[in-house]
């Protein structure tokens, strides 16, 4: 994405600030650095009792993203995919780099559903643009779900729902959905709520997904409630108020224990959590928060609470929770700083890596 060297634009601008007012108590003060052994401990999920065990393929995932980064970056060095993936004790030996031809099926099609406030950014903020671009040049349809970033899972599980059905079942492709943060909570609320659309999805794979809700809408929630839930922010409305309640821990944790998802869909998971070192800077104080309960999260979510129940977990990305998905760095350039020399996640290479081992998952099914 090229950089602006200009001021941004009214709108821009105006945006900023509102964000700013919305984000204003998690902004003021440095992250707590993670626990020397944080990085030493094996991975681990947090789930409902009688949940379905979780599947561990990031030795997989590490190989084909590793494969597709090489080929996408000639010259590429290879410590760099150990910089942008986790590498935590209990992951598997490596496997061998993918050789020969690595190509997707063109029929495939890609909907990709954004978290919470996606739709207050500008158009060049678009949850995972770059990656999405990419696809599409390599022949894949990618289709966004125009939810209601203010509003409630119910609210968009409605809309996805809605979405699903306007998708031709003609091409005979597999359908793939992609949530990031809220998104992913969204789409699971869609899969329970609408057997019909469910039955339409291949497979759901959640990037930095709000799975168990966060331990940071539980202590903004009243704030944000008394503040800024029924108050239209820029060009952002308020949606049905529904925001922080549907990303609350407790929300989270009891519809899990009360909801089955449908069998015919495969699970992923793509967790993040990265250190001080490396995250944006209106990130830093909801970090501090976290870290006093995990060292790994992502300055939103506990790495823990990322894992759909039943998933296959792909791996741990070293990145902050909006690095994953959103290049805001040019928009709110205050509120997303982050040090120099902090390597962003090529998205067109994650998303490929992640959509190749999806469809050798569908193949061998």
């Amino acid at each position: 994405m090229s950089r602006r060297a200009a001021t941004p634009n009214r709108r821009a601008g105006s945006l900023s600030m509102m964000l700013g007012a919305a984000l204003l108590p998690f902004i003021g003060s440095c992250a707590v650095t993670p626990a020397s052994d944080a990085l030493q401990l094996p991975a681990t999920t947090l789930s409902v009792i009688g949940a379905p065990v979780v599947v561990d393929a990031r030795t997989r995932f590490r190989a084909l993203f590793c494969a597709v980064l090489s080929r996408s970056e000639p010259g590429t060095p290879e410590r760099r995919c150990d910089e942008l993936l986790w590498r935590l004790p209990d992951e598997s030996p490596a496997l061998a780099t993918p050789t020969g031809t690595l190509s997707l099926d063109p029929r495939m099609r890609l909907l990709i559903v954004g978290g919470a406030f996606s739709d207050c950014f500008p158009p060049s903020s678009t949850p995972f643009a770059e990656g999405a671009r990419r696809l599409r040049e390599m022949g894949l349809v990618v289709e966004y779900a125009a939810i209601s970033g203010r509003s409630s899972s119910e609210f968009n599980a409605k809309i996805i729902a809605a979405r699903i059905a306007t998708i031709p079942a003609a091409a005979g492709g597999p359908l793939v959905i992609i949530g990031h943060s809220k998104g992913t909570a969204d789409v699971l609320e869609t899969m329970a709520r609408y057997p019909e659309a469910a039955s339409r999805i291949s497979a759901v794979v959640s990037v930095a997904g709000a799975v168990n809700g966060s331990p940071v809408a539980d202590r903004y929630r009243e704030a944000y409630d008394s503040l800024l839930r029924a108050r239209a922010l820029g060009h952002c409305p308020p949606g049905d108020g529904g925001l922080l309640d549907s990303l609350s821990r407790s929300t989270r944790l009891r519809w899990l224990a009360s909801n089955a998802l449908p069998a015919n869909a495969k699970l992923y998971s793509l967790a993040a959590f990265t250190t001080p070192a490396r995250l944006a800077r209106a990130l830093a104080r909801p970090q501090q928060l976290l870290s006093r309960i995990d060292a790994r999260n992502d300055g939103q979510l506990l790495a823990q609470d990322q894992v759909i129940p039943g998933s296959t977990v792909l791996g741990y990305l070293n990145a902050d929770h909006w690095a994953v998905a959103v290049r805001i760095e040019d928009e709110f350039p205050v509120l997303a700083h982050r040090p120099a020399g902090t390597p962003l996640v090529p998205q067109e290479a994650m998303l490929e890596a992640i959509l190749l081992l999806v469809q050798q998952d569908l193949a061998a099914r």
